[in-house]
């Protein structure tokens, strides 16, 4: 009760950075001009750390977030997503990670918060929390348990788009949610007010392409969404990349995204990429969350077990995961 009281008092205020001459990211959900153009790049998603009893460690979220702030190449912050375990949180639990990670991060960087749900007046209660909190924008991917079709999806994201005055990123994800956003669903999705970019992560890179020009009347900004599909979602023209890692794990991506989406040296990045595929397959195969929660106590920096039913990685999969690490530079115990 003290924790959800504590929550609702936060509701509300507004963050600026220290020494900002504006506020950016206000609870009144208004956006400054140019607000949009901020968010890009590279989109660091931070995983709720918990303690040995499944809950939310509160301190060890600050103090992640703060070492994400602090890799080099980040362009924002996201928090909720699917990696981000917002299904398996409580509401109380997803307005305290969204308002921890509003206030640690102080208006120094645009913070996308994750506000899917089953439900459209569940989502658009979740968008409001968010935006009175000071998020900068929303992360919303049609979830399903009853099959849902594109009209469906549409209306869902327009009334979402009518409660709140944010920018929503669009987020395909069909091997969870079971639903493909399609380019010719995202050039209808573009015409709703507010829906400004997608996080592409149907695994497959052309989409990348196929989206741009489906929605050249009305541009949109792709995002790559999976870690192993993200060389050839930058040669198709990815403008950012929406990625779950550990501030470890950030250097080496942060190159790879600088390479191949900024500089083009797409012989350097082809290098790179190959030298991260054997991570970013093992992420495939082991689960993204499971495997980060696992590197997080192999590098001597724990951030708690997954939440029920998730297991942690199985022990005879973590020499291999030592063994990758330490292929790429990564300091183990």
């Amino acid at each position: 009760m003290q924790e959800q009281k504590t929550s609702e008092n936060r509701i509300g205020q507004c963050f600026s950075g220290e020494g900002s001459q504006d506020r950016l990211f206000c609870s009144s959900g208004e956006l400054p001009v140019g607000r949009e153009s901020v968010l890009e790049g590279i989109f660091a998603v931070v995983i709720p750390p918990t303690t040995e009893m499944g809950e939310i460690d509160r301190a060890r979220l600050i103090e992640l977030t703060e070492e994400t702030l602090e890799s080099r190449g980040v362009s924002g912050i996201t928090c909720l997503s699917s990696q981000g375990e917002f299904a398996y949180l409580s509401q109380v639990e997803r307005h305290i990670v969204a308002e921890t990670v509003i206030r640690t991060v102080n208006g120094r960087y645009p913070v996308l918060v994750g506000t899917s749900a089953v439900a459209t007046s569940e989502a658009i209660a979740y968008s409001r929390h968010a935006a009175d909190a000071g998020a900068s924008a929303l992360l919303i991917a049609p979830q399903t348990y009853i099959p849902l079709n594109a009209e469906e999806v549409y209306h869902h994201y327009e009334e979402i788009a009518m409660a709140t005055k944010l920018p929503i990123r669009v987020y395909n994800n069909p091997m969870a949610t079971k639903f493909d956003i399609t380019p010719g669903l995202m050039a209808r999705l573009a015409e709703i007010e507010g829906l400004t970019s997608i996080k592409e992560a149907s695994g497959d890179a052309s989409r990348v392409e196929e989206i741009r020009i489906a929605t050249k009347d009305r541009p949109v900004k792709v995002f790559n969404g999976l870690h192993s599909t993200s060389l050839d979602a930058f040669f198709h023209g990815a403008s950012g990349w929406d990625v779950t890692l550990l501030p470890a794990l950030m250097p080496a991506c942060v190159e790879l995204y600088e390479t191949a989406a900024i500089q083009k040296d797409w012989e350097k990045a082809k290098s790179l990429f190959r030298r991260l595929l054997p991570l970013f397959t093992f992420f495939k195969s082991h689960g993204v969350n499971r495997s980060l929660r696992a590197i997080s106590e192999l590098i001597g920096a724990p951030i708690g077990p997954p939440r029920k039913p998730i297991a942690p990685l199985a022990y005879e999969f973590r020499e291999k995961l030592n063994s990758i690490l330490n292929s790429i530079n990564i300091k183990t115990l």
